[in-house]
């Protein structure tokens, strides 16, 4: 495998169940990253006044994964192209995802997503733990509205 690409529709519940199940061994990070995205879902429909987010309205780059021997290739961007062309083409308003990198950052930005709210891993406490101490990059969850094309304002 040289990489993977995990992204649906934010809203739908379905979906999102589903993509729980695929990534279930990692349920500390699961619950931090539900927790952004709530949040960020909360900040999106008070900062545009929508009375309520709909299915079809938020697509979700949910994860982009590449093997390490297959790094700087141009891999990741041809799937974050290719994943903002299908939410574009799917009428979504806007895409979100969440960097956990300087690099996986550097590459969203490049896309003009920006970002929209940063977490620090270190405080997440999960069943009386705290299992990110180790990473040094916050996470950001960052936005790009596919309608414009432009920065999330």
């Amino acid at each position: 495998m040289v990489g993977f690409s995990l992204c649906c529709d934010q809203t739908d519940s379905v979906l999102f169940e589903l993509e729980k199940k695929i990534v279930n061994r990692s349920k500390a990070l699961i619950t931090l990253l539900e927790n952004l995205d709530e949040e960020f879902l909360e900040k999106i429909s008070q900062e545009k006044g929508l009375k309520e987010i709909k299915v079809g309205d938020v697509f979700h780059c949910c994860m982009i994964g590449i093997h390490e021997k297959h790094e700087k290739k141009g891999i990741a961007q041809a799937m974050l192209k290719e994943e903002i062309i299908l939410a574009k083409t799917l009428g979504y308003k806007y895409s979100y995802c969440e960097a956990s990198s300087t690099a996986s950052f550097n590459l969203f930005v490049k896309y003009n997503f920006s970002p929209v709210l940063t977490c620090d891993p270190k405080e997440f406490e999960y069943e009386g733990t705290r299992p990110y101490q180790h990473l040094t990059d916050p996470i950001v969850i960052l936005v790009l509205n596919l309608q414009t094309g432009i920065q999330y304002q």
